[in-house]
């Protein structure tokens, strides 16, 4: 495919914020995956997918195709100029122009927050979610009304805010995430070969965990990770503060639409749907492409799914003579003989399933008129089988769901998808 691609390194703060362009003029609409490059190496990535009016007034597209991104905290220790370029990462080819930034001094957090947090500020006409707060215990909920509080305000719905949460700072939500959770880069790699898609249905204190697994499994096998915000727990939005190179996107309810878009963006051979309610085992992913890589005739891969006692709660579905759907291993002690072997499936719910990206393409994707995101991945899988493609259900990838979990009828696959 040619590409005409144009952009621009606009701006970097002493901070290490940077901020810049990509767009390719033969491709319109699509939104471009570009690579930081600091002295000619990668150091991370981003999509350039946020709006700016002056982008759309000068006939960028429809002006969604500015990106942000953060340098790590080590390159702003040196006290020497740094060489920072764009590169489109499809095809590697340098874009725009080379921005050298003069660091005389390290930056400290708290110094990078407050430049944020004016940034931020400054985008508040551009935003239009209000993010609700909601979440368990004292400490919790003060947090979540810090953060829903401010993102209310950038909404310009300054009658929902109450007095106290008005007057905290962004800072103080994000020093508190900072503080209580780790610091993790997740692997990047010039060619992934899978693209892990998690779906943010569950608060940070499970969804950090989750993206800390998923990185520790991802040695193997390149891939890159989504995480679709669907705004049910306000935390959420600042799982960037502690977790970088995580392409993370605010959908509000538009899941399945926004997967849809992703498939048809990337150019990876595997799309992978991870529920974050998850933690996935070693070598669970391996396990599911090897098992696509060695059976041709399947289009899909389904994980071993365990409750956190151990109890299998998914191991892919089939279909009962009285109709509606049974699980293959539901309720079933770990090491049962009717779930630990290799065996075809009817489908799957949406806990920990790989599919090839061009057999999802070829049958269109999700349906977004399907209510249930569940339901929408057996349907997936249903109009494989009538192409003749077919689901596998693999007990040596696992995950395991976390304590909390049980509480999601999401993850209750069978009653989900009815």
């Amino acid at each position: 495919m040619t590409r005409r691609l144009l952009g621009a390194l606009d701006h970097i703060t002493p901070e290490g914020v940077v901020e810049g362009w990509c767009w390719d003029a033969e491709s319109p609409a699509e939104q471009l995956r570009v690579n930081i490059n600091v002295d000619g190496k990668i150091v991370g990535a981003a999509i350039a997918g946020l709006f700016r009016d002056d982008l759309k007034s000068a006939g960028i597209g429809d002006g969604a195709h500015h990106f942000r991104f953060i340098l790590p905290f080590d390159l702003l220790d040196a006290k020497r100029a740094l060489e920072v370029r764009m590169q489109e990462a499809d095809t590697g080819d340098y874009v725009g122009n080379v921005y050298y930034l003069q660091q005389p001094q390290a930056a400290n957090l708290d110094d990078r927050i407050i430049e944020l947090e004016a940034e931020v500020r400054l985008l508040s006409s551009r935003l239009s979610e209000i993010a609700r707060a909601q979440g368990g215990g004292p400490a919790a909920t003060d947090l979540f009304q810090v953060i829903g509080g401010f993102f209310m305000e950038l909404a310009g719905n300054p009658d929902a805010i109450s007095g106290a949460a008005a007057g905290e700072r962004l800072s103080d939500a994000i020093s508190d995430v900072s503080n209580r959770y780790e610091s993790i880069a997740l692997p990047l790699s010039a060619t992934p070969s899978a693209t892990i898609i998690v779906d943010g249905c569950a608060p940070l204190a499970a969804v950090h965990p989750c993206l800390k697994a998923l990185g520790a499994t991802l040695s193997a096998i390149g891939a890159d990770v989504h995480l679709l915000d669907r705004g049910e727990h306000a935390d959420l939005a600042l799982t960037p503060v502690s977790v970088r190179n995580l392409n993370y996107v605010r959908i509000g309810d538009g899941l399945l639409s926004e997967r849809n878009r992703i498939a048809q963006r990337v150019q990876t051979d595997y799309l992978v749907f991870v529920s974050g309610w998850t933690l996935p085992m070693p070598g669970w992913l391996n396990e599911l492409v090897s098992a696509l890589q060695n059976n041709p005739q399947f289009a899909v891969a389904g994980a071993l799914v365990l409750r956190s006692d151990g109890v299998v709660q998914h191991a892919g579905l089939q279909r009962i003579e009285a109709g509606g759907w049974a699980d293959l291993g539901a309720g079933r002690l770990t090491g049962d003989p009717d779930c630990s072997a290799m065996a075809a499936v009817s489908g799957f719910g949406d806990l920990a399933v790989a599919v090839r990206r061009a057999d999802f393409q070829a049958v269109g994707g999700f349906n977004p008129a399907i209510p249930r995101p569940e339901a929408a991945m057996l349907d997936v899988s249903l109009r494989l089988v009538a192409a003749g493609r077919y689901s596998l259900y693999q007990p040596l990838s696992v995950v395991r769901l976390q304590d909390g979990a049980a509480n999601d009828a999401r993850v209750n696959i069978v009653e989900a998808v009815g």
